[in-house]
């Protein structure tokens, strides 16, 4: 599919192996994360023709977005907000970290087809991960839930699209 952006024209599966490139060497795979005020954090990379941001504020409810910005032309091509995180009744920083730990498991299987967050389900030992997409990489919604023993711990929405140019 051809992305056209106005004065740019970007193939869609380009931008979709950038973002699943930035995606499994970000925040869930250890990249070094810069602080830039308050509780707020972000991560930078580049690959090719692509810088990649991913800022967010917070911890256990963390909202941010994702930004690519096209290098030779400056502009940003795409963006993902998220927020939620970690239901409130849940304290205990020992299951906060076993959350998260699974969250960056599923988070690593990210693909081509889908670049927004994990797939459409993973468990592994008492978690399930759960991700619904509405929409493609042009614009798209969803929300992502964690369960421990069934009991739904974690909710996040997303959504983004590209950004278009007169």
């Amino acid at each position: 599919m051809v992305l056209d952006l106005g004065e740019l024209v970007l193939d869609s599966r380009e931008l979709a192996e950038a973002i699943v490139w930035f995606k499994k060497h970000g925040y869930a795979f250890g990249a070094k994360k810069e602080r830039i005020g308050g509780n707020c954090k972000r991560v930078r990379l580049e690959k090719g023709n692509f810088l990649y941001e991913d800022e967010w504020c917070g911890d256990f409810q963390a909202p941010g977005r994702e930004i690519v910005i096209h290098k030779p032309t400056e502009r940003r091509v795409w963006q993902m907000a998220y927020w939620g995180g970690m239901l409130p009744e849940f304290e205990d920083p020992e299951f906060i970290g076993e959350t998260f730990a699974f969250l960056k498991t599923a988070l690593a299987k990210v693909s081509v087809k889908r670049p927004f967050r994990g797939p459409e389900y993973s468990e592994q030992g008492e978690f399930a991960y759960l991700c619904e997409v509405k929409g493609d990489i042009s614009n798209f919604n969803g929300e992502e839930k964690i369960y421990h023993r069934r009991e739904l711990v974690f909710k996040q929405c997303f959504g983004g699209s590209t950004a278009i140019e007169e």
